[in-house]
């Protein structure tokens, strides 16, 4: 067999699936028309949209091919998960080194200090043990509001937090029909359409039926309704599409075989946007296969563009030469011919290189963990990235590398480029995942392990003025994996809040040996964000209750503080930290909030001072607020307060000051004059009492009733917002109320 024909590997996944009722798509091509709807039952947590069967059109003029598959499925465990192993921040310190395959490029000597980056959030993602599949093929999307996972058997969808929102099979998902087998499912946020697309391959037992499916939200909630459609493939298996979308575009890229026997080649399937938006049968070409070409790769486009541009292995050659093309114009011109060869000619960048299978503790290798193929590709603003495990040597002897490569595409060859791979002596890096956020940094995890660690999680960034940050641990495998695939690949997404961040997902074994998922979004920024944009405000809260020190006195009352907003355009606000100082003394912290105000009791007669600063997610301090002073003050309602009509005194320990004024009588008024930036009206609830109207500087604030079946004192019943400097009036209205007309003022609270 020739060296050619012994990489090309069929990735098929082993996996369990519950028999259920639905109706079979394949039966249905035969007789349905490609606009018919309803190709399978609903799909359970999820709303269908459109469910469209597309005709059998695709080109059949394939070139054949003379190799053959090599990579066997292999049983899944399905223990269940025990234990989640802890995380932690470690460095493993990298060595920039040349691709094994000789090259004329030279990396760029980086001039600046890279940015480390720090883990804002993280959280456990999907099992082996709910999933039931091998490989996992993880992967992750993300937009302003939810990130979506998505492994071999299920997607679920959390909030930013890590909080699961939904969790569904993967062949509700997609609406695969009972009969047929998936696998390497592939979710992205498209934020020019802001729309979520997916891509999936099933088959049938005997191959004799194949499709793949293109999964469209109609909207940016991923919980929402989707479109489906489901392209037949006949008896050629489309394995592992990967999906790419333009402006104009959808390009779904995946390597052909018959059934489980020979490589045919790799093809693109290109859908037109407009016929997608339109709402009809989607206008693409799905090409042949193309004998030539292995794993083509299109890179997510992450910057407006109607390009999509594709990377791929040859497939002639002994040597894997890295091959480039780009697709411009419509989807339905889109064709596999025109690729050009990066490594023979121009910029003459190494070949992809045939990696080892990567160690473990105990002796043991994952065997089919690894092979050459591009396993991503990101585009942004003119520069292409892809990543691919590479074959190295070490000072320990042949192993693994994490390959990183950088392309300038604004020329029809692209130039300029940047080769790296990252190793360390005696470990195996491999599965590496990449994007490239909005400030031009490149985000890249992979996987670590050797004779004596078992499989970790590592990320890290790079620029081209600081170069690559130390590589850190995300998290560690409890135990040595007890799979022989891993991967087959590792989402990386740049996140679309803050323009120097990204989400990734890797996979790690648990104690069972079985493998499970972690999430996490990094950020890698050095700015300060701004400062709030406007400064603290103190407002009296009602209801509420007077506090009361021992003896009886009124002591302390709630204030609402709240504060403008902040901006971090590279990694985003991740929150406020509010200072205060009383009477004068040294300040101290309250606290981190998340939000934009909080709820403090201040003691009465005492002076407070409070700033605020922004944090952004990845822990740097922006500038104080102006600082803002305020004391809340007591007035009985013998004090400052101007009375009209017939009032009376009650006299109790339960009154605030130990009395109170009442009145029964309609349109008696109490009107207190007061010098403050906010006021409040404390009265007393009960059975006999109605309800008084409240006029703040001669204007309605409205009614409050002092009803209560049960008696209840010193009750801050209204309470004003913030108010501007200067002197106010609160005018105290009694209502009169049939049977209950009893109204009480029992005192007025401000803050001067």
């Amino acid at each position: 067999m020739s060296a050619a024909s012994s990489r090309r590997r069929l990735d098929l996944v082993v996996r369990r699936r519950p028999a259920m009722i639905a109706i079979s798509l394949v039966a249905l091509l035969g007789a349905l028309p490609a606009t018919t709807a309803s190709a399978s039952g609903p799909a359970p947590g999820i709303a269908d949209g459109r469910i469209t069967a597309v005709s059998p059109t695709r080109d059949r003029a394939i070139r054949l091919g003379s190799v053959t598959p090599g990579r066997a499925a292999q049983a899944a465990a399905l223990a269940p998960r025990l234990s989640a192993p802890a995380p932690r921040l470690a460095a493993l310190a990298p060595r920039l080194a040349a691709p094994a395959h000789a090259s004329t490029i030279v990396t760029p000597v980086p001039t600046g200090t890279p940015i480390d980056p720090v883990v804002t959030t993280t959280f456990a993602g999907i099992s082996q043990a709910e999933s039931g599949a091998e490989p996992p093929d993880e992967w992750v999307a993300v937009n302003a509001s939810t990130v979506v996972e998505s492994v071999n058997g299920t997607v679920r969808i959390f909030d930013r937090l890590g909080d699961p929102l939904q969790t569904t099979p993967t062949w509700a998902f997609f609406g695969v029909p009972v009969g047929q087998e998936e696998s390497d499912p592939r979710i992205i946020w498209d934020a020019f359409h802001g729309r979520w697309l997916g891509s999936l391959v099933s088959k049938n037992h005997d191959f004799s039926a194949n499709f793949i499916y293109l999964v469209v939200s109609e909207t940016a909630d991923p919980r929402g309704a989707w479109d489906r459609f489901a392209f037949p493939s006949g008896s050629i298996l489309p394995d592992q599409p990967t999906i790419a979308s333009s402006t104009d575009k959808i390009v779904i890229t995946d390597n052909d075989f018959r059934g489980a026997g020979a490589f045919l080649g790799a093809a693109i399937l290109a859908i037109d946007w407009t016929s997608i938006l339109a709402g009809g049968s989607p206008s693409f070409v799905w090409t042949g296969a193309d004998s030539s070409l292995f794993s083509i790769r299109p890179a997510q486009v992450l910057s407006p563009s109607p390009d999509v541009h594709l990377v791929a292995e040859d497939a002639v050659d002994a040597s894997p030469d890295v091959m480039y093309k780009v697709l411009s114009g419509p989807a339905t011109s889109v064709t596999t011919t025109g690729f050009i060869d990066l490594t023979t000619g121009q910029p003459s960048i190494a070949a992809f290189s045939v990696p080892p299978p990567p160690h473990q503790t105990g002796g043991d290798t994952i065997a089919l963990a690894v092979d050459e193929r591009p396993l991503d590709a990101v585009w942004r603003d003119g520069l292409l990235w892809f990543a691919a495990t590479a074959a190295t040597t070490t000072s320990s002897g042949p192993a693994d590398a994490a390959r990183y490569t950088e392309l300038d595409t604004t020329t029809v060859v692209p130039t300029s480029p940047v080769d790296f791979v990252v190793t360390a002596p005696g470990v195996d890096v491999y599965t590496p995942g990449l994007t490239v956020s909005a400030n031009g940094t490149l985000f890249a995890t992979f996987t670590t392990s050797s004779p004596t660690s078992n499989p970790d999680v590592e990320f890290s960034t790079w620029t081209a003025a600081a170069g690559l940050s130390v590589p850190q641990v995300l998290d560690q495998s409890a135990a040595a994996y007890h799979g022989e695939r891993w991967g087959d690949y590792a989402g990386v997404a740049a996140d679309v809040v803050g323009s120097g961040a990204a989400w990734i997902v890797g996979e790690l074994a648990a104690a069972d040996g079985s493998w499970v998922t972690d999430v996490a979004r990094l950020a890698a920024d050095a700015d300060p964000p701004s400062a709030p944009s406007a400064p603290v405000r103190a407002a009296i809260v009602a209801p509420a209750t007077l506090a009361t020190a021992p003896g009886g006195a009124s002591s302390a009352i709630p204030v609402r503080l709240s504060w403008g907003t902040a901006s971090d355009a590279t990694s985003g606000v991740g929150g406020y930290r509010i200072s205060e100082q009383i009477d004068d003394t040294g300040a101290f912290a309250l606290g981190q909030v998340p939000g934009l105000g909080l709820i403090h009791t201040l003691l009465l007669g005492h002076s407070y001072r409070y700033q605020v600063r922004a944090v952004d997610t990845a822990g740097n301090d922006g500038p104080d607020s102006v600082a803002v002073a305020v004391t809340p003050v007591l007035y009985e309602q013998t004090t400052h307060v101007t009375y009209a009509g017939t009032w009376a005194t009650a006299s109790s320990g339960r009154f605030s000051g130990g009395s109170t004024r009442t009145s029964s009588l309609a349109g008696a008024t109490a009107t207190f004059s007061f010098v403050g930036s906010s006021v409040a009206f404390v009265s007393v609830l009960g059975p006999t009492s109605g309800s008084v109207r409240l006029y703040l500087d001669g204007r309605y604030v409205g009614t409050r009733s002092l009803y209560l079946a049960f008696g209840r004192n010193r009750q801050i019943v209204y309470a004003s917002g913030t108010l501007a400097g200067g002197s106010h009036r609160l005018e105290v209205v009694v209502v009169g109320t049939p049977r209950h007309p009893r109204a009480d003022v029992d005192g007025f609270v401000i803050l001067r």
